[in-house]
C-alpha cells in the first residue's frame, strides 16, 4: 500500500500538537498489524495515531517485551525509542537495531497500516 507524501507530511506536522496532550495516558488501541524486526514477530498498535506499540508475539524468544516509539519533544522529526522486558536479551536487541533504522515516513506509514487493521 502506497501512502500518499502529503499524508505523511500532514501527520508529521500534527505529532508535536498531539504530544502537547501528554497529561492524557496514550490510546494504544489501534492495530494490531505484525511485522518482523530482528528476524521474529511483534505486533505493532499506534497510539493516538502519533506512537507506536511494539509488542514481542507470543511465540518471540524476546516474550514478554515491549518497545514505545514516540516523537521526540525536543529534536523535531526525531523519536525516543523506549523499551522494557524479561525476554532473550539478543531477541530484543535485534529487534530494536531494526527500529532504530526506521524513518519518520517508516513510523507514520505504520501508524497509517494499524489504522488500515482497524476498518477490517
Amino acid at each position: 500500500m502506497r501512502i500518499p507524501i502529503l499524508s505523511v507530511v500532514f501527520a508529521l506536522l500534527l505529532i508535536p500538537q498531539a504530544m502537547a496532550q501528554a497529561d492524557k495516558p496514550l490510546d494504544c488501541g489501534t492495530g494490531p498489524i505484525t511485522k518482523v524486526f530482528g528476524g521474529t514477530s511483534w505486533l505493532v498498535r499506534s497510539c493516538d495515531g502519533i506512537a507506536l506499540h511494539v509488542l514481542s508475539d507470543s511465540g518471540n524468544p524476546a516474550f514478554p517485551f515491549y518497545f514505545l516509539i514516540y516523537p521526540s519533544e525536543t529534536e523535531k522529526g526525531r523519536f525516543v525509542i523506549e523499551g522494557e522486558g524479561t525476554g532473550d536479551k539478543q531477541a530484543s536487541a535485534a529487534a530494536l537495531a531494526d527500529i532504530r533504522r526506521l524513518s519518520a515516513i517508516d513510523i507514520a506509514s505504520l501508524i497509517a497500516e494499524t489504522k488500515q487493521q482497524k476498518k477490517k
